[in-house]
C-alpha cells in the first residue's frame, strides 16, 4: 500500500460561539495531557461543512447551532509538529471555523468520554490556556459575534 492509502486527510468543521466576551469551548483530556478545543468534528460523507457543524454541537452540546460564516481555515499536520499534546503525530485535517450562535439552550454537561468540561472562557483568558488553534484569541477578537474577515491559517498549532 501506498502512503496516499495509508494515510487520509480529514475534515473538520469547529464553532465560534461568543456571548458577553467568552467563547464556548470544551476542555479535552487524552491521558494527563489537556486541552481546550471548540465545538465541532469531522465531516461525514455526503454532509455539508454547516450540516456537519450542526450535527457535531448536537452530539457535543446537546444543543442546536444556526451556523454562520466561515471565518476561518486551519491545516493541521501532527507530524510536522516539534512537540504535540495527545496522540496526533498520525493526523491530517483541514479545519473550518464558523461563527455559530445558539438556537437552543446547552446545559454544559459533557457526553463524549474524552472531554473533561464544557465552559464559557473569557475570551481574554485564550493565550494564557492550552487552546487551539493557537490564533484562537485574535479569531475571536476579530469575529466574535460581530462580523466576519476570513483568515487562512495554513499548517498551524
Amino acid at each position: 500500500m501506498s502512503n496516499v492509502e495509508m494515510h487520509s486527510v480529514t475534515t473538520v468543521a469547529r464553532a465560534v460561539i461568543v456571548r458577553d466576551g467568552r467563547v464556548l469551548m470544551i476542555e479535552v483530556a487524552d491521558g494527563d495531557d489537556r486541552w481546550w478545543i471548540l465545538p465541532g468534528g469531522r465531516q461525514e460523507f455526503g454532509e455539508t461543512l454547516a450540516e456537519t457543524l450542526a450535527r457535531e454541537c448536537r452530539e457535543e452540546l446537546n444543543a442546536d447551532v444556526t451556523v454562520g460564516d466561515c471565518v476561518t481555515v486551519r491545516e493541521f499536520i501532527g507530524s510536522r509538529r516539534k512537540r504535540v499534546i495527545g496522540d496526533v503525530a498520525a493526523l491530517h485535517s483541514v479545519e473550518f471555523y464558523f461563527t455559530a450562535t445558539l438556537a437552543s439552550a446547552i446545559d454544559l454537561v459533557p457526553r463524549d468520554p474524552g472531554h473533561r468540561s464544557i465552559a464559557w472562557i473569557p475570551v481574554g483568558e485564550l493565550p494564557n490556556r492550552k487552546a487551539f488553534p493557537k490564533s484562537l484569541s485574535e479569531v475571536v477578537r476579530r469575529n466574535g459575534d460581530q462580523g466576519t474577515t476570513p483568515l487562512y491559517l495554513g499548517d498551524a498549532d
